[in-house]
């Protein structure tokens, strides 16, 4: 039984996910909405799926460790949420930090891909409290539905199934060119976090004036 559960939780995670799509927009619940969401938003979903590679390699009492900070990290990401949202109401300019976090996300899944030995036990667990404070902090100040805990609901859900399906695969199915396979994903998204955070810190070159038009 234990042999197909990776292959079951994806493919009942994609089976899901594909009915949802189908189902027209106007009859969909905000349940559905809320799984879209994540998945859609390659920023989040991509740190996700990152995060349930790394995982996969770790040993069983830094698995259940990381496993638990990363979902704990998803209501005290909505704690957060809060707090953003009574000092944006004071007039505090937060927005260059919010805009920072799935960059910053990104990058550190990358590293912990990339990087190995006590390094990576360092940053894994930044990686996996990041991952779960963008999660809830996005979800909660993104929510555009009236019935808000299903909407959180969904988009929760398909959060933990963009982590676990990488990471059963992983430990079920390992193979040695699963490591190299990993390092490649973690280049990636190192790259996608540095191009997120230039697009953020860097500001856009001024144009130049077009010239007058000549009148006849």
């Amino acid at each position: 039984m234990a042999k197909w559960t990776a292959p079951a939780v994806l493919m009942v995670g994609l089976a899901v996910l594909l009915a949802t799509a189908l189902h027209p927009l106007p009859d969909r619940t905000a349940f559905e909405f809320g799984l879209l969401y994540t998945l859609t938003r390659y920023e989040q979903s991509l740190p996700l799926a990152g995060l349930g590679l790394a995982l996969a390699q770790m040993r069983l009492r830094p698995l259940f460790v990381n496993v638990a900070l990363f979902i704990a990290a998803v209501p005290l990401g909505g704690l957060v949420a809060n707090a953003i949202v009574a000092a944006l109401a004071t007039g505090a300019d937060l927005f260059v930090y919010l805009r920072l976090l799935p960059a910053a996300c990104c990058a550190t899944t990358g590293l912990v891909l990339v990087v190995r030995g006590t390094i990576r036990a360092f940053l894994l667990p930044v990686a996996a409290l990041a991952s779960g404070l963008a999660l809830g902090l996005v979800i909660n100040m993104s929510d555009p539905t009236v019935e808000e805990s299903m909407f959180a609901l969904g988009a929760v859900a398909c959060g933990i199934w963009l982590v676990a399906g990488p990471l059963l695969l992983w430990r079920r199915f390992a193979q040695p060119w699963f490591l190299i396979a990993g390092r490649i994903f973690g280049a990636w998204l190192i790259a996608v976090g540095l191009m997120l955070g230039a697009l953020h810190l860097i500001p856009p070159p001024d144009l130049a004036e077009p010239p007058p038009a000549m009148s006849e």
